[in-house]
């Protein structure tokens, strides 16, 4: 049972996806005298499978959510699926932050895994950003890409100023399986090298567990931008099955990037970026 912590009546449905979704869009007390932030507040999703239906198109967040997913709570998509299942995305200069993901299993449905979908995507859209906001404790199985952060910059106008960001936000104890790709940076659009308005900035990964599979291509693709920092990040087994997969790479536009200890720098890893700091079984500074 889905229910908003408010003493509301949760809501009665058999469609888990609608339930979830109706409470996530909460406005909350946008007219609330006393200034408490907008925003649906605490909701728990009890122990159970959830089956999200084929016409599943993702869970949005809005600002200040705090969602709860008990221990052995799973949310399980449509084989058909191609989109992300939580989506933080800015919109209309308008941000997205503070909102806390805790726990869950994401899988697929029904076998064999077509791994078409994402499971967390952070898209700063419109000059508007995504930051400050923390996820933790989850387990993703057989996704295309387990966690995505992307930043859109128009194709005209003050590049590097108008565009969306990403930044401030924690990762922390996820655990990933034989997804394609377990992290992923993505800048749409034209970035302007060495500006620190547009783009994916000094996000958090800490304790992060990831094991490859023979269709995993790549670890953490793409690290960009100013500050990203990588603690105990492991990605093991790359390469299983005799696979060419890339088990990390810094992209030319990162700067000061950070990797202290974890599995990140071994099989095909390579840093075209600057002023990067590297301390784990392979490196000192660097």
């Amino acid at each position: 049972m889905e229910q908003k912590f408010d003493n509301s009546s949760p809501i009665a449905n058999t469609n888990a996806d609608q339930v979830i979704n109706w409470v996530l869009q909460d406005p909350g007390p946008l007219d609330d005298p006393n200034g408490i932030r907008a925003g649906p507040g605490y909701i728990y999703i009890a122990d159970g499978v959830y089956d999200l239906s084929s016409a599943f198109s993702g869970f949005n967040l809005k600002s200040f959510t705090s969602l709860t997913l008990a221990p052995q709570a799973v949310l399980r998509v449509d084989s058909t699926f191609v989109g992300s299942v939580f989506i933080l995305e800015s919109s209309g200069g308008s941000p997205i932050s503070d909102c806390n993901i805790d726990g869950g299993d994401i899988r697929q449905r029904n076998p064999p895994p077509q791994r078409q979908w994402t499971a967390i995507l952070l898209h700063g859209v419109g000059n508007g950003g995504v930051l400050f906001n923390k996820i933790m404790n989850m387990t993703i199985r057989g996704a295309n890409t387990g966690i995505k952060l992307k930043a859109t910059s128009p194709q005209s106008g003050r590049i590097g100023i108008d565009g969306g960001w990403v930044n401030g936000n924690l990762f922390q104890g996820i655990k990933m399986w034989q997804n394609d790709i377990f992290i992923d940076f993505e800048m749409d659009g034209p970035y302007q090298p060495d500006t620190q308005i547009t783009g994916i900035h000094r996000n958090r990964f800490m304790n992060i567990e990831c094991q490859s599979g023979s269709n995993t291509i790549a670890g953490v693709r793409d690290i960009r931008h100013f500050g990203n920092s990588f603690i105990n990040v492991n990605i093991w087994d790359i390469g299983v099955g005799g696979r060419a997969a890339t088990i990390s790479n810094i992209h030319q536009d990162a700067r000061g990037t950070v990797i202290i200890s974890g599995i990140m720098t071994g099989q095909n890893f390579s840093n075209q970026g600057q002023g990067t700091k590297i301390i784990d079984e392979n490196n000192g500074i660097i």
